[in-house]
């Protein structure tokens, strides 16, 4: 019986002794540049305390340029002034989340694309 509990002791020093460093990888790092650029018309405008989210009807995706986007109408988050609907916006993709919740609006976003408006 005493035998379960030594070994988990042991695997326990085993792991905290482990070189935090060694369990990650090479660092990559990807240039803002190179992240893709969306342009698409703006169907729907919400605001919220943290950022403006816009509905957008996909018109070019540079991550697929010979390619339909494979979603035609994206959720995305802007910091700052957002253009209204029926506006045509540039903007560069910094990230993508799932299950993204806004507790200010009470609102769970499937997928939502955090941007940078260009131009």
């Amino acid at each position: 019986m005493r035998a379960p509990h030594v070994l988990a002791l042991i695997l326990l020093a085993a792991c905290a002794s482990e070189d935090p460093d060694a369990r990650t990888g090479p660092e990559v790092r990807i240039e803002l540049d190179e992240r893709p650029v969306l342009i698409g018309d703006v169907i729907e405008r919400v605001d919220s305390d943290a950022y403006v989210y816009l509905r957008l009807s996909i018109v070019s995706d540079s991550a697929a340029p010979r390619m339909r986007p494979h979603a035609r109408e994206r959720w995305v988050a802007l910091d700052g002034a957002a253009p209204r609907p029926g506006e045509r916006v540039r903007v560069r993709s910094l990230a993508r989340r799932r299950d993204v919740w806004d507790r200010t609006l009470a609102r769970e976003f499937e997928v939502l694309e955090y941007v940078a408006a260009l131009d």
